[in-house]
């Protein structure tokens, strides 16, 4: 049996002022926008966490891991909490997400395995932006165009044959 563990603890802020020439300063805000600052400072998990467990037995080999994603910001400015006033720092959060993957593997011999599986076995997706027109595009996106933790493509079934020569 193998057990590993990954953990990220990111943390990014902009520290002090936005030094520009005399020429930009009057259009710091054009360059480093409010979506700006949520792109750099919140639009990537603070938390991200895998534990993986291998157990080989018998020429089987059984793989379950689990990834956890913590939670994200949308950049686009709405009105996030729906009363009616769209706030400069109002952003849509995307809820953080455990997901799973699960795999069988079996060994015929050394040269030749085959391994049948799932990621996101239990279909896990982000969460879907609010109704807002700006963010859906009058309903044609269902999830933030602008981040996403771990993609929307949900479950992925493979098989997969291995031959070493």
């Amino acid at each position: 049996m193998e057990n590993n563990l990954g953990i990220n603890f990111n943390q990014t802020k902009r520290i002090g002022d936005i030094h520009a020439s005399p020429k930009l300063v009057s259009q710091i805000n054009n360059y480093f926008s409010e979506p700006n600052r949520v792109y750099f400072e919140e639009a990537v998990p603070r938390v991200k966490a895998a534990l993986a467990n291998t157990v080989k037995t018998s020429g089987f080999t059984f793989v379950l891991r689990n990834s956890f994603f913590g939670k994200v910001a949308d950049a686009d400015v709405v009105d996030a909490n729906f009363d009616g006033v769209t706030g400069s720092a109002e952003h849509f959060v995307l809820n953080s997400r455990l997901v799973t993957d699960l795999s069988v593997g079996y060994s015929f011999n050394k040269n030749i395995s085959a391994t049948i599986g799932s990621n996101n076995i239990l279909n896990i997706q982000p969460s879907k932006s609010p109704d807002i027109s700006s963010l859906t595009a009058d309903n044609q996106f269902v999830y933030s165009r602008q981040v996403s933790q771990y993609g929307i493509g949900g479950r992925f079934l493979f098989a997969r044959i291995e031959f070493s020569f």
